[in-house]
């Protein structure tokens, strides 16, 4: 036979205030059952209310909080005058052309190749 414990102790139970057991019953949330009809006592089975609590806890685990769009890289902002730049690595010959998209330290004047210092 199930022993049903009121609701002073289902709070100690759970953690949860008396007041969030109340309206967790109210809206259906949580399993329970009055005392002397609708204005008795409010009675769980602790092994009921512990499974919902686990169930609704292993749910929030489980559902997508919104922060996945920040785990993916982000395109840092450009400006407007660097958008306008995009194209021209195109257009140069393949001497000039950067392939590896980072920051060049050479500069070639008349045949002539310098490295920068760094």
């Amino acid at each position: 036979m199930t022993k049903f414990i009121d609701i002073k102790e289902a709070a100690q139970l759970t953690g949860l205030s008396v007041t969030t057991l109340r309206r967790g019953v109210h809206s259906g949330r949580f399993p329970a059952i009055r005392a002397n009809r609708s204005q008795g006592k409010i009675l769980f089975a602790p092994e009921a209310l512990i499974q919902v609590l686990g169930q609704e806890a292993l749910d929030n685990l489980l559902k997508p909080t919104g922060f996945e769009d920040e785990a993916k890289e982000k395109e840092e902002p450009r400006s407007y005058l660097a958008g306008l730049f995009d194209d021209i690595p195109s257009q140069l010959p393949d001497g000039y052309n950067n392939s590896n998209n980072k920051p060049s330290a050479t500069i070639v004047l008349n045949n002539h190749t310098t490295k920068a210092p760094q």
